[in-house]
C-alpha cells in the first residue's frame, strides 16, 4: 500500500545524518538506525529510530522548542538545525496536516515520528 509514497525530498537525510554525527559520536560501531513506515487514519507515517546516546530532556526540550520556532528565529544555531529545515520544509508542502515527534532518552536512543497525508497537497 505505501509503495511509491514519498514524503518530499530532502527530509529522511538530514534525520539520518544527525543520527550518525550525534548519536553515535565517540562510537567505534554497534550503531543501528531503523526506518519504517505504516499507513493510520489516511497518514503515511515515518519513524526514524536509533540507539544512539540520545539526550537528555534539558536538550530534547530545546530542541523540540528551536524546531517550532520560525525559520530565522532559532534560540541557536548549533542544536535542530536539520531538524527545524525538516519540519519547516513539511510545513510548507503539508501546511497544517503534518507533524514531526521527537522522542528521546539517555543512553536510550531517538526516535523521530513524522506524519503526512497519504494524498499529496
Amino acid at each position: 500500500e505505501l509503495k511509491g509514497r514519498s514524503i518530499g525530498r530532502f527530509v529522511l537525510q538530514p534525520i539520518i545524518e544527525n543520527a550518525i554525527k550525534h548519536g553515535f559520536n565517540g562510537w567505534e560501531d554497534g550503531g543501528r538506525i531503523v526506518i519504517s513506515a505504516s499507513a493510520e487514519n489516511g497518514n503515511l507515517k515515518v519513524r526514524i529510530v536509533d540507539n544512539g546516546i540520545g539526550m537528555d530532556k534539558e536538550t530534547l526540550a530545546h530542541v523540540r522548542a528551536d524546531m517550532e520556532r520560525e525559520y530565522g528565529k532559532a534560540l541557536s544555531d548549533e542544536n535542530g538545525i536539520g531538524l527545524r529545515n525538516v519540519y519547516q520544509r513539511l510545513k510548507l508542502i503539508y501546511k497544517d496536516s503534518t507533524s514531526m515527534t521527537i522522542e528521546s532518552g539517555e543512553m536510550k536512543g531517538t526516535a523521530i515520528t513524522l506524519t503526512v497525508p497519504l494524498q499529496t497537497p
